[in-house]
């Protein structure tokens, strides 16, 4: 069970804390990109305890980026609560329409903050994607902070083109817009990130592809050693799933684990 405050102490968490400093203490360190998690509130489920905490080791060391799981919580007495890394949406957790849910909610309540006034892309990740921030960052130099929509991946399902669920990026002015349409029908109907696409649709906002990486079939630590090794200095975003969930549980964490230590805490190949 988290140990949640409420909204209204979310600042006086972070000004007080003698554990987290600060990412408010300047307009130079408050975050600029927003990144959004896809998660579950259940602590039964193997896999994503072991990548939950691959992901905190890494998620606050670049103050210009900003991470949140988004869960949902029946057993909460107010709309959303939101605690550290955590934002805590009252309802059952549900794949459809729950992550789109999640995700449009957590949109209209972060950005509207004045903590995150100064950001300008917001993410929409899940929690077997692996980012590496500065790469991150030096993507979005040059990319437009308006009326943009980017993903690894971009699907042609239902006669719809959608950025792929496990690394969506939006400008701040297009996560406003989807944000105002959390009552959207066709989120009882499909997927997420249909919905997702069809909003780009709606609103003219044409989808770019970048670079990325998947690895959904490797689970030897040296084959996958050897494949680090050949990722590419652009890919900034690695998706680390595997697609047999038997396996999901023995080897899914253990190659985030990997990625973790090589790209933020000691280079494999030194």
């Amino acid at each position: 069970m988290f140990n949640y405050i409420s909204f209204h102490n979310y600042r006086d968490y972070y000004m007080k804390s003698q554990k987290v400093s600060s990412i408010f203490a300047s307009k130079e360190e408050s975050p600029l990109i927003l990144v959004l998690i896809i998660c579950h509130k259940s602590t039964n489920i193997q896999v994503y305890c072991k990548l939950k905490k691959q992901w905190q080791r890494y998620m606050n060391l670049d103050k210009r980026v900003k991470v949140f799981f988004m869960i949902r919580d029946n057993d909460i007495t107010s709309d959303y609560i939101i605690f550290k890394n955590h934002i805590v949406i009252k309802g059952e957790e549900s794949y459809t329409p729950g992550i789109y849910e999640k995700t449009i909610f957590s949109m209209k309540i972060l950005l509207n903050l004045p903590e995150f006034s100064r950001i300008e892309y917001v993410i929409r990740t899940n929690i077997s994607a692996f980012w590496i921030w500065d790469r991150l960052l030096k993507f979005v130099e040059d990319k437009p902070t308006e009326n943009y929509c980017a993903s690894g991946l971009i699907m042609d399902k239902f006669d719809i083109l959608s950025p792929h669920g496990s690394n969506m990026i939006f400008s701040k002015d297009v996560a406003l817009k989807f944000s105002n349409e959390y009552d959207l029908n066709e989120k009882n109907i499909y997927p997420d990130d249909i919905v997702l696409g069809y909003l780009c649709k709606k609103y003219n906002i044409k989808i770019q592809k970048y670079d990325w990486c998947v690895t959904s079939h490797i689970i030897n630590n040296y084959e996958y050693v050897d494949f680090i090794k050949q990722i590419p200095d652009n890919i900034f975003t690695i998706r680390n799933n595997l697609l047999d969930p038997k396996l999901r549980d023995i080897y899914e964490g253990l190659k985030y684990k990997i990625l973790t230590d090589h790209y933020y805490f000691s280079n494999l190949f030194d």
